[in-house]
């Protein structure tokens, strides 16, 4: 099985709207390459390997629409200029066990998407997937300040706290957030 493969499996799968036991996976991959599979086999590739694998096809197709070319030279002040935000969607019901959702009108599950965006590289620097219901503050608690001097951090109003702003500048960070 290669990563392509494995890619192409994943596009066609989402792209039908449909879920796919590993069964009717693995009969897809001998339909369209001719790799012959156990479920067991295939289970085995959906792993820490598999999801780095993924964030990396995601930042290259992203990279690629956005047409970005990162800056040949460094910034005279900032070393990286970082951009986070989240969006959140409504999942099927069955999957409120994996994702979380508010209930209600809202539905029993859904999902929040974290991305932090950095300008300066065109790159993705985090990619985190959480209870929709999760509020976005909430991803601040393993925040690392040992490296956010000379950052510049753009925030959405869904990450302002106070004592994380306060954080940021006495690590030599900077940031610009709406006031709540």
């Amino acid at each position: 099985l290669s990563g392509w493969m494995f890619l192409q499996l994943h596009l066609l799968m989402e792209s039908s709207g449909q879920e796919f036991s590993l069964s009717q996976m693995c009969e897809e991959l001998f339909e369209r390459h001719g790799v012959v599979l156990s479920k067991q086999s295939l289970d085995e590739r959906f792993n820490t390997f598999a999801v780095r694998f993924m964030r990396q096809c995601f930042n290259t197709v992203f990279a690629q629409v956005l047409g970005y070319q990162p800056e040949t030279k460094a910034h005279p002040f900032f070393a990286r200029v970082l951009l986070t935000d989240a969006t959140s969607f409504q999942l099927p019901a069955h999957l409120a066990a994996f994702y979380q959702g508010n209930g209600g009108d809202n539905g029993p599950a859904s999902i929040k998407i974290h991305q932090q965006y950095e300008l300066l590289s065109g790159s993705v620097r985090q990619l985190e997937f959480r209870n929709g219901k999760e509020h976005d503050v909430n991803l601040l608690q393993d925040f690392d300040y040992s490296q956010v001097a000379r950052e510049l951090h753009l925030l959405d109003l869904g990450y302002f706290k106070c004592q994380h702003l306060v954080d940021l500048g006495q690590a030599g960070g900077y940031f610009i957030s709406r006031y709540k």
